[in-house]
C-alpha cells in the first residue's frame, strides 16, 4: 500500500475547500521595523585628591598632582594618540576643599553644554620638548609640534632634531625619557570659556594641592550631589520659633515647607524666620555638620533654593545609563572620625535610606589603617548602597539610594605605594580580584583603596602618569556604557502534518532572533524553539507564557531546552537559551570527529559539485586545498580569527579542539519551519486519527546561510546543508556575527540573507509488515518519498531539493541554477536559457501533479522570482570578493520595473528538476527551449514572488489551476489541461487571464502573498471567490500622503469561470481576454467567451466596513468586492499575509506601521503592529448575530511586529481549528472554533455548494 498525500481518498476536514496554511508569517524582507536600542547617558563625576602629598615630585621630577592634571588635560581635550572624550559625556568635577571636607567645583554637564560668563583660562601651548635620546647620549635631542588641538595640546609631535625649531618663552619639567630629565617649552595661549569642556580644562589649569585626605568626607559630597540630595542637617527652632538662633536644635528628617520665611545665612548655616513687628523669631536651620561641604559647593550644582544639590541623574530610561564616581587618590583617608562620616553619608542617603549605612565595614574596614579617623567602614557601606545593593555585598529587592540606580566607584591609586599590587582585571570574578589584592604587601589603606574600587564595580587602577589616567577614565567609562539587550522577537508556527492531515499538532516552533540594527553586522544570530499550544495558548514547557501581554519575549524554557547536555559549557544558562542553539553540536568527539554533520555541494579543493553532497569534517585542517576551509571549521563550532590566512590555520585536529568554542545559530526570519515526519503508526481515538511512534523532524533555514534539519523531539541537529553558493556571497556569516561589518545603519544593508525563503515537503508513506507507515521501504518493494524544496529569497536565485527518504544519508536530488542557467541532476546538468529570466528565489514552491506526456508526473511551481536590483535581480555584488554589496529594484518605492525579471510562472519536474513549462512575458516561442512548453502572456510583466495557488478541481490528484498575483497590481488565474493523452505546448495550459488589473506605475498596489481560493454557490452557479491582499511587504513602513496611491486591501474577485463544465473545451479562438471592462454598472465582456477578466475597481463593490449588514457587490452585476484598510497615512496598514478561510469566514492580517510596536530595554524594539479582521464570505455581508457575537474579530491585536495567526487547534487531540496567536489571546474578541468531522473528498470539488 502506497500512501500519497495528494491521492482522491484521503481524510479531509470538511471545512471550505481552501488549503490551511497552518503557519505564521514572519518578517518582511525589508528589516527596518526593526528599532535599535538607544544608547543611554553616561554620567561621570571625578573626584580628585588635591592633599598636599600630591604635590610631592620623584625621580621623574614631575609632581603627582601635575602628572595628574596633563592627563586629565588629555582626556578632556585630547592629544598625541589621545582622543577626547565624546561631547554626549556627562561630566562634572569634585575634589577636597580643605583638610576635613570635599566640595563640587563644576556641577555635571554634557561636555557641549554651552557656558556664558565663563570667562578665560591660560593654557600651555607646547612648542618643543629636550631630551636625551639615550641612556648614554651627551647631548640634547629635541622634538616640536607640529600640530595642535582647539585647546592648544599637542596632538603631533615631530622627529627628533638637534636644535628647536622655534622659540618658546617657558619651560617646566616633563617626565623622564631614558631615565633622564626632560624639559617641555611653551608658550601661553588665552582660551575662552564657551562649553563644559573648556570650563572643567579651566579649572584644571588652576588645580592645586595643598591639604590632608578627607576622603570619606569628599566621597559622602559627591554621593549626595549625584543623588540629588545633601550633607547638611535640618534643625527646628520650635514649633512657635524661637528668637535665640542657638536653642535651634531639634532634629528634623527631611526638609519643612520654607513659604514664607526670610533667609540669614550665618558662617556654613543657614536660618529661616519671620518678623511681626519688631520680634524676630527663627524657625528652621540649614546646619552644616561637621565635614560637610555643601556650602563650599558652587551654587550651580544646587537646586533654585539651594537647599540641596540638582542631581544630574535622571531615573527615564534608568537602565540605558550608566553613572559613576572616579576617585584618584594617592594616600590614606585621615582627618575624621566614622561617626563623623556617617552623619555625612546618612544624610545623603535621606532618612528614608540611612538606617542602612551602619558604618559596618562589611567588605573592608579601618582596622589596621594608619590614621584612626579613616572612614573606612563607612565607605566600604556606601560603595555598596550607591550600587543599590546591600552593606554586605549582596543583590536585594528594596530600593537602597534615593535615586534606585546603580552607581559605581572607580579608584585610582596614584604613587607608588600601589605598585606591589597586581593589577585589576575585569575578566577575572569580584573573589579573585580581592583575592589578588589581599596577598600583597601593601599597607591596609592601599588595599582598601584597591578594594574600594573592585566592591564599587569601577575596578581599580594604579596609575603614575598622564597616560595612565587616560587609560583609567577610559576603562571606566567603557565599563558604565551599559550593556543594552536587543530585544528578542520573532513568530511562531504550526506546521502541516503530513502523516495525519486529519489534525493539526499541538506544538508550536517559534523563531526567535536579536535584530541589531544599530550595529554594522551583517548577520543577525537566532534561535528555533519548540512549545506547546495548550487551551489556545503558546506555553513553555512548564505551562508558563513565552510573552508578555504586548508580545515580548520574556524568559522562558522551551521542550528542547530539557535535552541540553549536563557537561555542555554553562549548561545551566544554555537552558534558559534553548531551543537548537543550545543542544548545537559542537566540536569533536575525542576521536577527534566533528559532531556536527555538515553537507556541501562542494569538493575538498572548493570547486562545486553538481549534486554530490561532500560533508565538511574536522579532517578539513590537513586533507583539503580549499582556500575557504577556514571559513568552514568555523561551523564545527571553533572561533577561527583569521579564516582567510590558510597559513595561521590549525594544522592537526588537535590544535583545532584547542580554539574557543562557537555556538551560533543564524536568524530565522522567513524560513518556515517544517515538520518531516519519516514514519509513524496510524490509529484512532473517540473518531479522531491518532498517532504514535512518530520519528519526527524539523527542517529550516537561516540567515547564516545554513538549512538545519533538527531531531523535533530533542532539538539535536540531524544534519546542515550549505549551499556552495554561500562561500563565495557570504561566507563571513559563518564566523561569529559581531565580527561581520558592512552593514549600514541607515540603508539597513547589505544584509546576510543565507537560506532565508519558505520550504515545503513532499511526503509518500507505505506500509511496513508491522502496519507502521514510513518514507522508507514497505512491504515487498514498496517506497515511500521524502522530499524537501525550498529557495534562498534574498540570499539567491537557486531552488534546491533533497531527498530526505533515509536521514542519516540525505541526497541532493536536484538544483535549479539561474545564474548558471542550467538545472543539475544526478551529476550532469541541463541548459535551459528561460532560467536567466528568474529573479530571486522567493517562492514557497507548491507541489502537485499535472498529466504530462500522458503520465501523472510531480511538478514544482514557483512564481519567476523577485527583482532586487543588479543584472539579474539578485542585486549588486563586489567585483573582487564576489559579496553581495547592496540590493535595489522593489527595495525602492517608487521603482518601475521593466526589465520584466521574475515575471512568470514555472513548472519543473519535481524529481528531476527538468524545466517542463513556463508562462509570462518572456515565454515566447524564441526564448523556450525545445520540448519545453510555455504560454506567452504578454502582460505579465511583473515579478511573480508569492507561493502559487494550486487548485484541484475534480479530487483526480492533479492540479487544474493556478492563482497568484504581481508586484505590478495584477491578479491572474492559468487553467492547466490534463486531459490530453500526450505533449502538446498550445493545448496544455490556456492563456493565463488576468482576473484583476490594479497597474498603475508607481502606484500599482504589490501582491507578495499568495492567495486563498475559496468555492459557493448562487442559484445552482457554483463559482470560486480568489481572495489576495495587497501590501509593500519589501517597505512594510512605507506610506504615503499623496492621494496618487490608494490604500492597500482585501480583493475578492468572483470568477465565474472556474467551474464551467465547458472550460476545457474553448478553444483558443473563443479562450481569449478583454482587452478592456466596461466602467458601467453591468459586466460586459463585449460577447468573449469568459466572464471573469481584467477586473478594475469600477466593477467592484466597496466595503466600507467588515462588520457589514449591506449587499454591496451582487454576485450578477460585480466582479467581487474590496475593502481598504486605513490609517493614520495612505498605506500604513499593508496586507502581509495569505488571507485564511473557514467556513465561510475570511481572516485578514494587517500590519500597521504607524503604531508604536513593542519596545524591549533602552528603545530596543520593533516598529508596528499586527491585526486581524474578520469577514464575511463570499459578499462581505453578515449577519446582525455574526457581527455582535463574542469571537467577531475587527481589527483585533496580535502584537508587534508582521505576525499572523496560525491555524491551530484549541483541543488536546487537534482535531478542531482555532486561530492561536503568539501572545495566546486575539484583543478584542476570542478565536471562534471550528468543527472538523471527517468525511471523504467530493468527487467534484464544485459540488461543496459553499
Amino acid at each position: 500500500m502506497k500512501r500519497n498525500t495528494t491521492q482522491k481518498l484521503v481524510f479531509l476536514a470538511s471545512l471550505l475547500m481552501t488549503n490551511l496554511v497552518c503557519t505564521s508569517v514572519t518578517q518582511a524582507s525589508d528589516i527596518s521595523i526593526y528599532r535599535a536600542a538607544q544608547t543611554g547617558n553616561i554620567t561621570l563625576m571625578f573626584m580628585l585628591d588635591n592633599s598636599g602629598s600630591m604635590g610631592s615630585t620623584d625621580s621623574t621630577g614631575v609632581s603627582r598632582l601635575e602628572r595628574v592634571r596633563s592627563g586629565m588635560i588629555d582626556v578632556l581635550a585630547g592629544g598625541s594618540g589621545v582622543s577626547a572624550l565624546s561631547d554626549d559625556k556627562i561630566i562634572g568635577l569634585s575634589s577636597f576643599y580643605n583638610s576635613s571636607s570635599g566640595y563640587v567645583l563644576v556641577p555635571a554637564r554634557a561636555l557641549s553644554t554651552g557656558i556664558t560668563d565663563g570667562g578665560a583660562y591660560t593654557a600651555k601651548k607646547p612648542v618643543y620638548k629636550s631630551y636625551y635620546a639615550s641612556s648614554k647620549a651627551n647631548t640634547l635631542s629635541y622634538s616640536s609640534c607640529t600640530a595642535w588641538t582647539s585647546y592648544e595640546t599637542c596632538t603631533t609631535w615631530g622627529a627628533a632634531t638637534t636644535s628647536p625649531s622655534s622659540s618658546a618663552s617657558y619651560y617646566e619639567a616633563c617626565p623622564y625619557v631614558n631615565g633622564r630629565a626632560c624639559r617641555l617649552y611653551y608658550n601661553n595661549a588665552t582660551i575662552s570659556v564657551t562649553d563644559q569642556r573648556t570650563l572643567l580644562l579651566k579649572e584644571m589649569s588652576t588645580w592645586t594641592g595643598n591639604y590632608s585626605t578627607p576622603s570619606g568626607e569628599a566621597y559622602a559630597e559627591v554621593a549626595a550631589y549625584m543623588l540629588g540630595t545633601t550633607t547638611m542637617s535640618w534643625y527646628s527652632c520650635g514649633s512657635s520659633g524661637n528668637s535665640n538662633k542657638s536653642n535651634c536644635t531639634t532634629s528634623l528628617t527631611s526638609a519643612p515647607s520654607l513659604t514664607g520665611y526670610i533667609k540669614e545665612t550665618s558662617s556654613n548655616d543657614t536660618y529661616y524666620y519671620s518678623v511681626t513687628g519688631s520680634n524676630k523669631k527663627y524657625y528652621y536651620k540649614f546646619g552644616a555638620p561637621s565635614g560637610s561641604g555643601f556650602s563650599y559647593s558652587v551654587s550651580t550644582s544646587k537646586n533654585d533654593s539651594q537647599t540641596a544639590y540638582a542631581s544630574p541623574l535622571t531615573t527615564d530610561n534608568a537602565e540605558c545609563s550608566g553613572q559613576g564616581i572616579y576617585l584618584l587618590t594617592d594616600g590614606e583617608p585621615n582627618g575624621a572620625s566614622n561617626s563623623v562620616v556617617q552623619t555625612l553619608m546618612q544624610n545623603a542617603l535621606t532618612s528614608s535610606y540611612s538606617s542602612n549605612l551602619t558604618c559596618s565595614g562589611t567588605l573592608f574596614n579601618g582596622t589596621g589603617a594608619r590614621y584612626t579617623g579613616n572612614g573606612w567602614n563607612c565607605i566600604s557601606d556606601l560603595s555598596q548602597l550607591l550600587l543599590n545593593r546591600s552593606i554586605d555585598g549582596t543583590t536585594s529587592t528594596s530600593q537602597l539610594n534615593p535615586k534606585n540606580l546603580v552607581i559605581k566607584t572607580a579608584v585610582v591609586g596614584f604613587g607608588s605605594d600601589f605598585n606591589g599590587l597586581t593589577s585589576y582585571n575585569s575578566a577575572l570574578s569580584q573573589a579573585q580580584n580581592v583575592a589578588n589584592i589581599n596577598s600583597s604587601s601593601a599597607s591596609v589603606d592601599v588595599k582598601n583603596a584597591a578594594k574600594w574600587g573592585v566592591y564599587g564595580q569601577g575596578g581599580w587602577y594604579s596609575g603614575s602618569s598622564s597616560a595612565d589616567v587616560v587609560e583609567s577614565v577610559n576603562s571606566f567609562i567603557s565599563s558604565l556604557a551599559t550593556d543594552i539587550p536587543s530585544v528578542t522577537t520573532g513568530s511562531s508556527y504550526i506546521p502541516d502534518d503530513q502523516l495525519n492531515p486529519t489534525v493539526v499538532q499541538n506544538y508550536t516552533y517559534s523563531s526567535q532572533f536579536q535584530p541589531t540594527p544599530d550595529a554594522t553586522y551583517q548577520l543577525w544570530a537566532g534561535n528555533l524553539k519548540k512549545y506547546q499550544v495548550l487551551d489556545g495558548y503558546i506555553k513553555d514547557v512548564n505551562g508558563d507564557a513565552i510573552t508578555n501581554s504586548s508580545g515580548k519575549i520574556v524568559d522562558n524554557y522551551d521542550y528542547w531546552s530539557q535535552y541540553v547536555s549536563s557537561s555542555a559549557t554553562n549548561s545551566a544558562a544554555l537552558k534558559l537559551v534553548g531551543g537548537v542553539k543550545a543542544n548545537l553540536p559542537m566540536g569533536m568527539t575525542t576521536a577527534f570527529v566533528a559532531n556536527r554533520k555538515l553537507l556541501m555541494n562542494r569538493d575538498t579543493s572548493g570547486a562545486a559539485t553538481a549534486t554530490q553532497l561532500n560533508q565538511i569534517s574536522s579532517s578539513y585542517v590537513t586533507n583539503t586545498t580549499d582556500s575557504s576551509r577556514g571559513y568552514l571549521l568555523s561551523l564545527l563550532g571553533y572561533i577561527i580569527n583569521t579564516p582567510a590566512d590558510t597559513t595561521s590555520l590549525p594544522t592537526t585536529t588537535t590544535a583545532l579542539g584547542q580554539l574557543n568554542e562557537l555556538r551560533q545559530v543564524g536568524a530565522v526570519m522567513h524560513s518556515s519551519p517544517v515538520l518531516l515526519t519519516q514514519s509513524g503508526t496510524i490509529g484512532s481515538s473517540d473518531g479522531t486519527v491518532t498517532t504514535s511512534n512518530r520519528d519526527d523532524y524539523i527542517l529550516f533555514g537561516t540567515t547564516q546561510g545554513v538549512l538545519s534539519v533538527v531531531d523535533a523531539t530533542t532539538g539535536k541537529e540531524k544534519f546542515a546543508f550549505v549551499p556552495n553558493e554561500m562561500v563565495a556571497s557570504q561566507k563571513k556569516a559563518f564566523l561569529e556575527y559581531t565580527t561581520t561589518s558592512g552593514f549600514s545603519t541607515s540603508t539597513y544593508q547589505p544584509f546576510y540573507y543565507g537560506v532565508d525563503a519558505p520550504w515545503t515537503q513532499y511526503s509518500e508513506y507505505v506500509v511496513q509488515s508491522d502496519g507502521t507507515m514510513t518514507v522508507g521501504s514497505g512491504i515487498g518493494t514498496s517506497t515511500g518519498v521524502q522530499m524537501a524544496y525550498g529557495g534562498l529569497r534574498m540570499g539567491g536565485r537557486s531552488y534546491y531539493a533533497l531527498n530526505l527518504q533515509d536521514m542519516n544519508a540525505p541526497k541532493l536530488a536536484f538544483r535549479i541554477d539561474p545564474n548558471t542557467s542550467a538545472v543539475y541532476y544526478n551529476g550532469s546538468s541541463t541548459s535551459y536559457n528561460e532560467l536567466s529570466y528568474m529573479g530571486q528565489s522567493w517562492s514557497k514552491p507548491t507541489i502537485g501533479f499535472v498529466k504530462w506526456n500522458g503520465k501523472k508526473t510531480r511538478v514544482m511551481f514557483v512564481g519567476g522570482g523577485y527583482d532586487a536590483g543588479g543584472t539579474n535581480g539578485d542585486g549588486s555584488f563586489d567585483s573582487t570578493t564576489g559579496e553581495r554589496t547592496g540590493f535595489s529594484g522593489y527595495e525602492g518605492s517608487s521603482y518601475t520595473q521593466t526589465n520584466n525579471i521574475g515575471a512568470g510562472v514555472y513548472m519543473f519536474n519535481a524529481e528531476t528538476g527538468a524545466l517542463l513549462w513556463w508562462t509570462g512575458a518572456n515565454a515566447t516561442n524564441a526564448n523556450t527551449t525545445s520540448g519545453v512548453g510555455y504560454s506567452t502572456a504578454s502582460n505579465m510583466q511583473f515579478s511573480i514572488s508569492s507561493q502559487i495557488k494550486g487548485i484541484d478541481r475534480n479530487s483526480d490528484g492533479l492540479i487544474d489551476h493556478l492563482y497568484f498575483g504581481d508586484l505590478g497590481g495584477q491578479f491572474w488565474r492559468v487553467d492547466l489541461n490534463n486531459n490530453l493523452s500526450s505533449f502538446d505546448k498550445d493545448l496544455f495550459s490556456k492563456t493565463p487571464v488576468r482576473l484583476l488589473n490594479l497597474h498603475n506605475g508607481i502606484y500599482s498596489p504589490r501582491f507578495y502573498e499568495m492567495p486563498a481560493f475559496s468555492t459557493y454557490s448562487n442559484s445552482g452557479t457554483t463559482f470560486g471567490v480568489a481572495s489576495i491582499g495587497s501590501g509593500n511587504r519589501s517597505l512594510p513602513r512605507f506610506n504615503s500622503s499623496s492621494t496618487s496611491y490608494k490604500n492597500d486591501a482585501i480583493y475578492n474577485i468572483y470568477d465565474k469561470d472556474v467551474a464551467r463544465s465547458d472550460l476545457y473545451s474553448m478553444t483558443n479562438a473563443t479562450y481569449q481576454v478583454c482587452a478592456a471592462q466596461n466602467t458601467g454598472s453591468t459586466v460586459d465582456c463585449k460577447g468573449a467567451a469568459l466572464n471573469t477578466q481584467n477586473a478594475t475597481l469600477s466593477t467592484l463593490g466597496q466595503l466600507t466596513t467588515n462588520a457589514n449588514t449591506t449587499a454591496v457587490a451582487p454576485y450578477s452585476t460585480t466582479n467581487g468586492w474590496y475593502y481598504y484598510f486605513t490609517s493614520q497615512l495612505i498605506q500604513d496598514a499593508k496586507v502581509l499575509s495569505t488571507p485564511i478561510v473557514l467556513d465561510s469566514d475570511m481572516y485578514v492580517t494587517t500590519f500597521d506601521g504607524s503604531k508604536d510596536g513593542l519596545s524591549g530595554d533602552c528603545g530596543a524594539g520593533v516598529k508596528g503592529e499586527s491585526y486581524v479582521y474578520q469577514f464575511c464570505m463570499p459578499y462581505g455581508v453578515c449577519t446582525a448575530a455574526q457581527i455582535t457575537a463574542s469571537t467577531f474579530l475587527n481589527g483585533s491585536g496580535l502584537g508587534a511586529g508582521i505576525v499572523s495567526p496560525a491555524v491551530g487547534s484549541n483541543n488536546n487531540n487537534g482535531s478542531n481549528r482555532a486561530l492561536i496567536s503568539t501572545t495566546g489571546s486575539l484583543a478584542g474578541g476570542a478565536s471562534k472554533d471550528y468543527s472538523t468531522p471527517l468525511s471523504l473528498v467530493p468527487i467534484r470539488w464544485y459540488e461543496t455548494g459553499k
